[in-house]
């Protein structure tokens, strides 16, 4: 796991700590996200950072949000992993030459295996995992593992499944106090010997991924596209996490200009996340798409045929 600033506009969200104690905590937050401590909560329906024993979260009208990955791991535990419709989509379509031995067999990687065994089977595979993170972040052997850009990254979840899954993550977000967020989690991740493997192949940019999607030298092998996040409408289907972000979260455009760019890369494929029932992102038609009850994975892969536009329906 690793975090590289970004140019963001100051956020100017209140930071409490809970306690002298996370004081330090809260001052970094501040300073990472533009905002400004606060001796205690700010009115009701103010949104602010709390800094306490569980880490950074997001609060505002009696909600709580904090970044947490091992909410996603517990779907892995029972090796559903290979079922996870995003893994699936993010698959490479052929397998490359030097790919490791789970890649080969699409076998979920030892450090995700690991949830279900020992406590000391799981900080012997963690440690394998967070030196080949290292490994892979000095460039000894980068390219081992398929690399994807997730240009949308948010909370982390699906770059978490998909470090799970044995890729390396680029995550890239724009809100600096999401990134905050989900910052806080990866160093929590780090520290618990279940998550450390596949956190160890997550790295965070807080910033706009358009520009490093226009300048990825060599191409990744997958671009991950999440316009879809955050909706606003109301709507009880609307989480309660979503609510909150959706206080801080300024609008962001319809995702056009990431997947002109992402088309332009030619990376290997490029996975959109979509609702089942919505449309197609710029009215381009993809190769296939993954669906599922709750969500729709558009899969285009640029050195194929050239992307269609889509009917109107």
């Amino acid at each position: 796991m690793s975090v590289r600033p970004g140019t963001n506009v100051a956020a100017g969200i209140p930071v409490v700590p809970e306690g002298p104690e996370f004081a330090e905590t809260a001052a970094k937050a501040a300073r990472d996200t533009g905002g400004f401590l606060c001796a205690s909560p700010p009115g009701e329906n103010v949104p602010y950072l709390s800094a306490g024993p569980g880490g950074l979260s997001l609060r505002a009208g009696g909600l709580s949000l904090r970044g947490d990955l091992s909410s996603v791991a517990r779907r892995l535990a029972a090796g559903n992993l290979g079922g996870e419709l995003l893994v699936r989509a993010a698959r490479p379509a052929s397998r490359r030459r030097g790919a490791t031995a789970a890649d080969r067999s699409g076998c979920v990687p030892a450090d995700v295996r690991s949830a279900c065994a020992s406590e000391e089977d799981r900080s012997a595979c963690a440690s394998e995992g967070e030196a080949e993170g290292a490994e892979l972040r000095a460039g000894a052997n980068a390219r081992r593992r398929p690399l994807v850009i997730d240009a949308t990254a948010g909370l982390g979840e699906d770059s978490f499944l998909l470090a799970a899954a044995g890729f390396f993550v680029d995550m890239y977000e724009h809100n600096p106090v999401i990134a905050a967020l989900l910052s806080d989690a990866l160093g929590r991740a780090m520290e618990d010997p279940g998550l450390r493997g596949p956190a160890s192949r997550m790295r965070l940019t807080v910033g706009d991924s358009l520009d490093a999607i226009k300048n990825a030298d060599p191409a990744p092998d997958v671009i991950y596209l999440d316009p879809m996040f955050p909706e606003r409408r109301k709507s009880a289907a609307v989480k309660k996490k979503f609510q909150l972000l959706h206080m801080i979260e300024e609008p962001e455009g319809s995702g056009e200009a990431l997947l002109a760019a992402a088309i332009a890369a030619a990376p290997g494929k490029i996975v959109i996340k979509r609702p089942p029932k919505g449309p197609c992102l710029g009215g381009i038609r993809p190769g296939y798409s993954l669906t599922g009850k709750a969500v729709r994975y558009d899969v285009i892969v640029p050195a194929g045929a050239a992307p269609r536009a889509a009917e109107e329906r």
